[in-house]
Parts: C-alpha cells; sequence; structure tokens
C-alpha cells in the first residue's frame, strides 16, 4: 500500500512537468487513480503503519 500511495504521489508529480498535451497524461492520470483506489482505504486507524505512515503517503499523493 505504501508502495502504491508513493507512486501515485510521484506519478502526480511527473504529469506536472509534462506540458499538458503531452500523450503520456492520460496514462499518468488513470495510474494514479489506480494506484490510490487500491490502496487509500488502508489508511486507517491508529496504529503506526496506517495511521502515519501511510497517511503521509496518501496526503502527498492527494495534495
Amino acid at each position: 500500500d505504501g508502495l502504491n500511495l508513493s507512486r501515485a504521489w510521484c506519478m502526480k508529480h511527473i504529469a506536472k512537468a509534462l506540458p499538458t498535451d503531452h500523450p503520456g497524461q492520460q496514462a499518468l492520470s488513470e495510474a494514479v487513480e489506480r494506484h490510490l483506489a487500491a490502496s487509500v482505504e488502508q489508511v486507517v486507524g491508529s496504529h503506526y503503519s496506517g495511521g502515519h505512515w501511510l497517511a503521509s503517503f496518501a496526503l502527498l499523493a492527494l495534495e
């Protein structure tokens, strides 16, 4: 889950660096959504891994 959220974050930044009409924009956007959907619901609870570690990656990916 952490890897999915970290990848979503990184792919969003790659997309920002590309021109808006770049052919990779759609693929990156779809990949970000898939990665977020696969893991964002795991960001729960008070355990360190879900409540802090995953949450930090989720916040970065969703900003």
